[in-house]
């Protein structure tokens, strides 16, 4: 077991919170597409602007975890280190299916299949909310253990 020393699990701490601010960003930027999705036709200028934001909201969170994921690789051990390594899977796999869904739906697309658009945002919003769920679970989880940490 690798212990961490105070001063980096202060620097720790304060990067899980800028990341946990992040994620309310992130599910504010949710619930403003999620409320431009339930029209029953595109604002483009509403849907532009909410898509904007949600994606600088992404980036965002994005680079704060990048940073809370390598540091933590450094410290933890065992099956923590483990739970790290399947938690950095998801958040590969999660970027791809956003960049994905990204590419798809250009402004022009959605305009052409709004309805399609909708449902497959939704299915997008779910998933990263649980990817969000997913993170903050390990970190909480992680934090109440010790595991595998100084």
């Amino acid at each position: 077991m690798i212990h961490a020393p105070p001063v980096q699990a202060i620097a720790q701490a304060a990067s899980l919170q800028q990341l946990f601010s992040a994620h309310q960003q992130l599910l504010d930027g949710l619930a403003r597409l999620e409320t431009e999705t339930a029209r029953p036709v595109p604002d483009k200028a509403a849907v532009g602007a909410a898509r904007l934001a949600l994606s600088q909201a992404s980036r965002k969170r994005s680079t704060i975890l990048d940073s809370v994921l390598a540091s933590e690789a450094r410290i933890r051990t065992g099956p923590d280190l483990l739970q790290l390594v399947a938690l950095q899977d998801s958040v590969r796999r999660a970027r791809t299916a956003s960049t994905a869904h990204v590419a798809r739906w250009s402004q022009s697309t959605l305009e052409a299949d709004w309805r399609g658009y909708c449902r497959d945002s939704a299915l997008m919003r779910r998933h990263m909310r649980r990817q969000m769920e997913a993170e903050t679970q390990f970190f909480v989880q992680s934090s109440g253990s010790g595991g595998g940490r100084g």
